[in-house]
């Protein structure tokens, strides 16, 4: 069983179930004889931003489990029964939490679901139904993934296989041993996933699928039996940007997926002796509201890359409404009191002087607390080591910053909530950024925020230097010191290469520009990417695809 798409047999027929088309969160369904499928008109009782998942507990009852709808805002986990030809109303699932979605299998007649916590939470838990109760999550041991585990039956035992948390793409399996679960065997060779395997049992043997690491949108297999798995194999010509969904009917083993890329078309196949049938497509669409979690996750330093398909943004703005008080506690280096907003904005070359890196940085300084000082400030950076044959030691070209507003905070060390920081980036008929503008709104005083224009290309003052730079190369912003912005990524971290706690935080980000923008979660390849030193405890939400970019942040303790 998978966690995008649901697939069971029930009653020698196969079931699948899927959400609908990108924006469309509601819950379809079909069921197919082994030769045909048949389309239902009523929809499963529920809406999701990612899919169901399927199992049957008997030939004539089938549960169906999903999280909410619309990306992170509902990460509730609902089911609902499918008896008798109908389904019944979704009941949720007291007391817990998911960012990607459950998993469901039934072992003895007894539904199990697993699932990744909340956004945030890389840790695996799961539950069972005891009649209409569901018991209480308990945590796979050692279990961790950016997107949840998939469930499967097995010679008696309860399987799980999932892909790893941050930065770790293998694939991990388990066993549930009483109550407990027990590491499984491994598959060799360390196949990498960027989603993790499906799994199911046919004639014998666990089967398990995937989609390949990050960038591969290849479809694999292997089996299970014997205590050991068979190496990773290939189906031939068929791709998916999610991944497949498993089950057998019969003695065949189908795989259902989702088509590579910009495809929502449902696809499917058979698996009989030794070998995969032509893939055929299913009455249905689908497509995963949510971009894909980076490798990195959605926490500290790391966040999407947001770009116009590597054109030139313009008309850019930056709006962080403020939810809930961002309070201070501490910093990884004493003296610095505070937290910064990096809007970090990456490009290629301009005219004269490669420029990769432009920082728009937002310094909150609590240092004078009940003081808070917002500070803006610009800098950007070469792409290599000299410029025109200049060494520049690896300084940054501009380093500009200016005092925007001072904040009576009272008790709070921070910013309180209903404030709005908001950074502006103006451009010339080249898309060069040629000015940067911050401004902090008061509640209280909603039409009359406070602003400065850190910058502006071809006004004095001269260049303040971080660092030692030739003579040659100091002097007013001109056009020549800038380049447009090709992508962007926004953190809160740190100031000066500090990591940071927050006590207490959460805001809302609103991302808009004359241009249409994209959320990648891997760099672009037309930029030049760097890195982020500071850190701090901040987590960031998932972005919908196709709707105005707006994304939630907040602090994990």
């Amino acid at each position: 069983m998978s966690i995008t798409q649901g697939l069971c047999e029930l009653g020698n027929v196969l079931y699948a179930a899927w959400k609908g088309e990108v924006g469309d969160d509601r819950l379809f369904y079909a069921s197919f004889n082994g030769a045909s499928w048949t389309s239902e008109s009523v929809h499963i009782p529920g809406n999701s931003g990612v899919g169901p998942s399927l199992a049957a507990v008997s030939n004539s009852t089938m549960y169906a489990a999903w999280k909410g709808e619309h990306g992170d805002s509902d990460q509730r986990i609902f089911y609902s029964v499918f008896e008798n030809g109908s389904w019944q109303p979704q009941v949720q699932i007291q007391n817990v939490a998911t960012s990607v979605g459950p998993s469901l299998a039934a072992l003895n007649g007894v539904i199990y679901a697993a699932w990744k916590g909340e956004e945030g939470d890389d840790k695996l838990y799961w539950s069972n139904l005891s009649g209409s109760t569901w018991q209480p999550q308990q945590v796979i041991s050692g279990g961790l993934s950016l997107v949840g585990p998939s469930l499967a039956v097995y010679n008696g035992k309860l399987y799980a296989g999932w892909r790893g948390g941050i930065n770790d793409q293998s694939l991990h399996f388990a066993v549930l041993n009483g109550g407990s679960w027990e590491a499984a065997p491994a598959i060799p060779g360390n196949p990498q996933s960027s989603v993790g395997p499906s799994l199911a049992a046919c004639n014998g043997s666990l089967y398990a699928a995937w989609k390949g690491e990050e960038g591969d949108e290849g479809i694999y297999y292997a089996s299970f039996n014997n205590g050991a798995w068979t190496g990773q194999t290939q189906i031939s010509n068929v791709g998916s940007s999610v991944g497949p969904v498993l089950a057998a009917l019969g003695t065949t083993l189908y795989a259902m997926w989702k088509g590579e890329g910009d495809d929502q078309q449902l696809w499917y196949a058979g698996f009989e002796n030794g070998s995969w049938t032509n893939q055929n497509t299913l009455p249905g669409n689908t497509g995963q509201d949510s971009v894909p979690v980076p490798e990195s996750g959605l926490r500290n330093n790391s966040n999407y890359w947001i770009c116009s398909n590597c054109k030139p943004i313009t008309g850019l703005s930056v709006d962080i409404d403020v939810t809930q008080d961002l309070v201070w506690e501490s910093t990884s280096r004493g003296g610095s009191q505070g937290f910064s907003f990096q809007l970090n904005a990456f490009s290629k070359s301009a005219s004269n002087i490669i420029v990769g890196w432009q920082q728009f940085i937002y310094n909150v300084s609590t240092t004078n607390s009940p003081s808070t000082v917002f500070h803006g400030q610009f800098e950007n950076w070469p792409a290599g080591p000299t410029i025109n044959g200049i060494k520049t030691n690896g300084s940054d070209l501009i380093n500009l910053g200016q005092n925007v507003a001072t904040l009576q905070t009272g008790s709070v060390k921070g910013v309180p909530a209903g404030w709005k920081m908001s950074i502006s980036l103006g451009t010339d008929g080249d898309s060069n950024v040629t000015t940067a503008t911050f401004s902090v709104t008061d509640p209280s005083n909603p039409n009359n925020p406070s602003s400065a224009t850190v910058y502006t290309v071809n006004q004095n003052p001269p260049l303040q230097l971080d660092g030692s730079l030739p003579a040659a190369l100091q002097g007013p912003i001109t056009e020549s010191d800038v380049a447009p912005i090709l992508s962007f990524q926004l953190v809160l971290v740190g100031p000066d290469g500090c990591a940071v706690n927050l006590s207490s935080g959460a805001a809302t980000v609103t991302y808009s520009a004359s241009v249409p923008l994209v959320a990648l979660n891997a760099p672009p390849a037309c930029i030049n990417n760097t890195w982020t030193g500071e850190a701090a405890n901040s987590v960031y939400s998932t972005i919908l695809v196709g709707s105005p970019m707006t994304q939630m942040f907040w602090v994990s303790n």
